[in-house]
C-alpha cells in the first residue's frame, strides 16, 4: 500500500494541473506549482484576453495565489507562450521525454525490463522496441497499425488518432458518427451506422472555419473548470482546518467549563469542612468547660471524703468539719442539676444540598454537540447554471404614468425601501419620489438644488448628493420623507456611497472620505505611484459584507473597487481589481447581485455587463437598450431594475429568477 501510495503521489507531481498529462518543459511559477509551458502560455493569454486591464500579475490556475509577472516582460510585444518561457524550468520534475523513453511496454510485460523503446503505437498506445515494432507490423491483427519514431511522441503526437479503421484496417477513416462519437470509413458508414442520424464526412468537418474557435473555447473552459475545482478543493481543505481548529476551541472551553465546576465544587468543599470543624471547635470548648467544672467539684468532694475519714481533734472540730462538709454538699446538690440541664450530647451530621443533589441527579452532561451545515457559496467562472440566470429579456416595463410624461427626465438614481417601493430623483423637477410596486406615485418632496446620486445609509435614513450646493442631505424615509441634516463637503460632490459610518464621495478626477460632520479623511486623486487614477468618477455602489467600494469612471471605461479597512475607514489606494470590456462603454449604474457578481450599464455601448468578482468578464446579460444608466435589485434579488436616459424614459424591470 505504502508502495502504491509512493507511486501515485510520483506521478502527481509528474502531472499537470491543466491538460492532466505528464509535464512537458515544466515551468514553475513562485507558488512552486508548476505546468506545461504551452499549457502556461495558453492560460496566461486567456487570461490577459479576459482581464485586459490588469497586465501586473494573474493568479496560479493550482492555488490563485497572484503571481506577479517577470519584470523582463513586454505587454505589448510578449504573447502568453513567450511570457511563459521568462518563468523557471524545473528541473527537478522527471519530463515526458525522461519517463517514455526508457523501456519497452511489451518487454516489460515479458519481464525484460531493460530493452530500451524506439517507436511509438498510436492504436495501441504502446511504446515498442526494433525487435518488438518489427513483430507488431508482421502479425495480421496489428499490421496496419500507425507505429512512429519515439521523438515523435516527445512532440505530444501520441495523442494522434490512427487514420485507419479499427474494422477495416486498410481503409482510411472518411466519415464521423456523433452518435457514436467515434470515426468510421465508408464501409462502416454503409452498414454499422447507417441507422445513424448524425454521421458526417470529416472533410466536410474539418473544414468548417470556426473549429479553431471551438478548440480555444473548450481548451479555456477546462481552464475554468480546473481553477473552479481548485476553488472547491481550497474550501474543502479550509473546512477540514476550520473543523480541527473549532475542536480545539471547543475542548478548551470544555476543559474551562471544567476547571470552573471543579474549582467551585472545591471551594464549596473547603467552606463545608471550615464550617463543620468550626461547630465542633465551639461544641467542644463548651463540653471542655463543663468537663472542666465537674473535674473541680469532683476534687472537692475527694477532699471532702477524706477529710470525714480522718477527722480528729475534739467533738466541736468534728461538728465544725461536718457542719463545713454539709453546705458544701449542699451547694453542689443545687447547682449540679442546673449544669445537667445544660449539658448536651453533641453529634456532627451533614446533609448535602437539595440543589446539589438535584444536580448529580438531573445534569448528566456538559452539552450537545451538532453539526451547523450551511450551503457553500462558490464563485466558479464555470458555474453555468448561475450565469443562465441572467439570460434574460426585458418581461416588463414599470410603467409609471408620471415618468412617460416627462419631457427631459434623468433618473440618475434608484433605490428600493425596505417596502420595495422604488425611491427615484426627477431631475427636471428637482424633487425625490417614491412610487409602489404598480408604478402610483405615493410621497414627493422638492430637493434644495439639481439632485445627483442616492445612497442608503442605516434604518430610514438615506443621503442625496447635491452637486450645484457641494453638499449631502440626509433625508429620513418613513410616512413622510423629512429632512434631517445637511453636510458641507470640502471638495465636489457627485456619487455617493455609505460604508462603515462614513460617506465616501466622487468628483470627476478624485475620490474623497468624509465623516457625518462633514470632516474629511481621505483625499484620493493617484495611486502608490504617483499616477492618476480617475479622469470622470460618477457611479458608485458599497458592498457592506465585503468593506469594498465600486467606482465606475466614463473616461477610461473601467470600474474599479477598493477595499476599505473597517477601522481607519481608509481606502487603499491600489484597486482591489478592475472591470472593463472591449464592448463596456462610458460605465455607470453598478449593482452587486447574491453571488458576489458585478453587473454594470454600459451607457454608451448600449447594454449590461455581468462580471466575477475577481474582475473576469462573464457575459453581456442584456444589449440593444439605448442610454442604460442605473440598477437596482430588490430585497429578495427576483428583480433587477434599470432605467434609461432617453426616450421613452421607462423603467425596465428583468427576472433574474
Amino acid at each position: 500500500m505504502a508502495e502504491c501510495a509512493a507511486v501515485t503521489d510520483q506521478n502527481n507531481a509528474q502531472q499537470c494541473p491543466i491538460c492532466i498529462d505528464i509535464l512537458k518543459k515544466p515551468r514553475s511559477l513562485p507558488c512552486l506549482h508548476s505546468f506545461c509551458e504551452s499549457c502556461l502560455g495558453d492560460y496566461i493569454g486567456s487570461v490577459f484576453k479576459r482581464k485586459p486591464g490588469l497586465a501586473s500579475s494573474f493568479p496560479c490556475p493550482s492555488c490563485r495565489a497572484d503571481t506577479n509577472l517577470p519584470c523582463d516582460v513586454d505587454l505589448i510585444a510578449d504573447c502568453g507562450k513567450s511570457i511563459a518561457e521568462k518563468f523557471p524550468i524545473n528541473a527537478d520534475i522527471p519530463t515526458m521525454e525522461s519517463e517514455k523513453s526508457k523501456t519497452c511496454d511489451i518487454c516489460n510485460a515479458r519481464g525484460l525490463v531493460s530493452v530500451v523503446a524506439s517507436s511509438w503505437c498510436q492504436d495501441c498506445e504502446e511504446l515498442l522496441c526494433d525487435n518488438c515494432k518489427e513483430y507488431h507490423q508482421s502479425i495480421k491483427i496489428s499490421k496496419g497499425h500507425k507505429v512512429v519514431q519515439i521523438d515523435e511522441v516527445h512532440e505530444g503526437t501520441q495523442h494522434q488518432f490512427s487514420s485507419r479503421c479499427s474494422y477495416h484496417r486498410m481503409t482510411d477513416v472518411t466519415f464521423y458518427c456523433f452518435s457514436h462519437e467515434k470515426p468510421c470509413c465508408v464501409k462502416c458508414a454503409a452498414t454499422k451506422h447507417r441507422v445513424c442520424d448524425t454521421v458526417e464526412e470529416l472533410n466536410t468537418i474539418l473544414q468548417d472555419p470556426g473549429l479553431p474557435g471551438k478548440y480555444r473555447e473548450i481548451h479555456n473552459e477546462l481552464i475554468c473548470i480546473q481553477s473552479d475545482l481548485n476553488i472547491v478543493l481550497q474550501n474543502r481543505e479550509q473546512n477540514v482546518a476550520r473543523l480541527g481548529e473549532q475542536h480545539l476551541e471547543i475542548k478548551e472551553k470544555l476543559t474551562c467549563l471544567q476547571t470552573t465546576i471543579v474549582k467551585h465544587v472545591q471551594n464549596m468543599l473547603s467552606d463545608a469542612l471550615s464550617k463543620i470543624n468550626n461547630e465542633r471547635e465551639q461544641e467542644t470548648a463548651t463540653i471542655q468547660r463543663d468537663t472542666d467544672w465537674i473535674r473541680d467539684h469532683h476534687k472537692l468532694v475527694s477532699r471532702l471524703l477524706s477529710k470525714a475519714e480522718t477527722t480528729e481533734g475534739s467533738e466541736l472540730c468534728k461538728f465544725l468539719t461536718y457542719r463545713k462538709m454539709q453546705r458544701n454538699m449542699a451547694s453542689m446538690k443545687t447547682e449540679l442539676p442546673g449544669k445537667l440541664v445544660n449539658m448536651y450530647d453533641c453529634n456532627l451530621e451533614f446533609v448535602p444540598d437539595e440543589s446539589l443533589t438535584d444536580f448529580l441527579q438531573q445534569i448528566s452532561k456538559f452539552g450537545s454537540v451538532s453539526v451547523k451545515k450551511e450551503s457553500c457559496k462558490y464563485y466558479l467562472s464555470s458555474n453555468t447554471a448561475r450565469q443562465q440566470t441572467y439570460d434574460v429579456i426585458p418581461v416588463s416595463s414599470f410603467k409609471v404614468s408620471l415618468l412617460g410624461e416627462m419631457t427631459q427626465p434623468l433618473i440618475r438614481s434608484i433605490l428600493f425601501l425596505e417596502d420595495d417601493t422604488l425611491l427615484i430623483f426627477d431631475a427636471k423637477n428637482k424633487s425625490l419620489k417614491i412610487y409602489d410596486k404598480k408604478g402610483a406615485l405615493q410621497r414627493r418632496v422638492f430637493t434644495r438644488g439639481y439632485p445627483g446620486f442616492l445612497t442608503r445609509m442605516h434604518g430610514k435614513r438615506y443621503a442625496v448628493t447635491e452637486p450645484e450646493l457641494c453638499e449631502i442631505d440626509v433625508y429620513e424615509i418613513s410616512n413622510e420623507i423629512t429632512l434631517i441634516s445637511t453636510i458641507k463637503s470640502p471638495h465636489g460632490v457627485l456619487g455617493i456611497a455609505f460604508l462603515n459610518d462614513v460617506f465616501i464621495l466622487t468628483c470627476k478626477d478624485h475620490v474623497c472620505v468624509l465623516d457625518q460632520r462633514g470632516e474629511c479623511l481621505q483625499y484620493m486623486d493617484k495611486n502608490s505611484r504617483g499616477e492618476s487614477m480617475f479622469s470622470s468618477a460618477h457611479y458608485m455602489i458599497s458592498d457592506a459584507l465585503n468593506n469594498v467600494i465600486y467606482i465606475s469612471d466614463y473616461g477610461s471605461n473601467k470600474v474599479f473597487s477598493f477595499k476599505q479597512h473597517p477601522t481607519s475607514k481608509y481606502l487603499k489606494q491600489e484597486p482591489l481589481h478592475i472591470y472593463s470590456h472591449h464592448q463596456l462603454r462610458t460605465p455607470c449604474g453598478i449593482a452587486v447581485d447574491k453571488f458576489g457578481n458585478l453587473l454594470v450599464c454600459g451607457n454608451a455601448s448600449g447594454n449590461v455587463h455581468l462580471f466575477d468578482r475577481e474582475g473576469s468578464h462573464l457575459k453581456i446579460i442584456c444589449s440593444k437598450i439605448t442610454g442604460p444608466l442605473s440598477l437596482e435589485f430588490d430585497s429578495c434579488y427576483d428583480r433587477l431594475v434599470l432605467s434609461v436616459n432617453s426616450a421613452p424614459f421607462k423603467i425596465h424591470v428583468f427576472k433574474t429568477s
